[in-house]
């Protein structure tokens, strides 16, 4: 076997998990200026219209949100009783709408107003 081959599949590895790394660096730090920033205009006010502009990706992202929260309690919940049957699909449902939630964030980030970003 040629010893190019054997780590090819460590090359991909890493590079996943470079990916994966400053990806979620971004994502983190985005979030973490969103938070910051709609603080900001709730202090001084323009968060009202901003959100009035904006209600139906807040709803999504709140109900996004809501959803992947209790799906994780639900599992944790199901794991402590020991109900393997449907503890697992609630594993499967947890990161997508976490997922989605994140890109709603990401989302409302870009559409800030471009003084309070």
């Amino acid at each position: 076997m040629d010893s190019s081959n054997s780590f090819l599949p460590m090359i991909i590895l890493v590079v996943y998990v470079v990916i994966i790394f400053f990806g979620g660096v971004f994502i983190f730090n985005t979030y973490k200026k969103y938070s910051q920033t709609v603080a900001r205009m709730k202090k001084d006010g323009s968060y009202v219209e901003w959100a009035a502009r904006n209600k139906t990706f807040l709803f999504f992202t709140r109900l996004f949100d809501y959803i992947a929260v209790f799906c994780f309690a639900l599992f944790i919940i199901l794991s402590i009783t020991k109900a393997s049957g449907s503890s697992g699909v609630l594993t499967y449902l947890v990161f997508p709408f976490l997922l989605i939630a994140t890109v709603f964030h990401l989302i409302l980030y870009f559409k800030l107003p471009k003084n309070q970003s």
